[in-house]
């Protein structure tokens, strides 16, 4: 994300996150462990450890991993989840964009003495569902927020607000409604 504070660029960053969950279900007793990490030896001990849940729980028959299905996956509804174009600017391209919509806040209301935070971000993530039964499904879906902190004066009298928008493509996201 890019950040400003106060009418000046404050920093960029990127990360990323991969992580595990896996739940095991043996005997009506249903085992879980989560991590981070995509890695053979991480998903081995996340089963070490949702193994060795399952001699202490209650055995419920209801507890059992569903089959899986035909169902289509809905690809004009996927569609609306993806935007190829998150991550493919420049993070200075938004900087003027972040300038303009402080100038906007500020001209709304005399009492708006400052911007204390501007921000522009963008995700995406992926996420995959599979069990010994056949279920297998996978989804994905981006994206792109803006928002920011503004100081309000009247006479000896301080206060704080934020707004935050956030649509699921970058042209859809309108920086002047923040």
């Amino acid at each position: 994300g890019l950040e400003r504070r106060e009418g000046r660029p404050d920093g960029a960053s990127e990360a990323v996150a991969e992580g595990v969950g896996l739940r095991l279900a043996a005997g009506g007793r249903m085992g879980f462990a989560c991590g981070a990490g995509l890695s053979l030896e991480t998903i081995s001990g996340l089963f070490a450890k949702a193994s060795a849940q399952l001699d202490h729980l209650e055995p419920d028959l209801a507890k059992v991993f569903v089959a899986g299905s035909s169902t289509p996956v809905d690809e004009a509804f996927a569609a609306t989840l993806w935007d190829d174009s998150l991550f493919t600017e420049d993070w200075n391209a938004f900087l003027p964009k972040l300038t303009d919509m402080e100038q906007i806040v500020l001209a709304a209301d005399p009492r708006l003495s400052s911007v204390i935070r501007a921000g522009y971000g963008e995700s995406r993530g992926e996420v995959v569902i599979a069990n010994t039964l056949g279920l297998s499904t996978w989804e994905r879906g981006g994206s792109a927020s803006v928002g920011l902190s503004a100081l309000c004066s009247e006479g000896d009298e301080r206060q704080t607000g934020s707004s935050f928008r956030s649509a699921r493509r970058k042209d859809a996201l309108d920086f002047t409604t923040a």
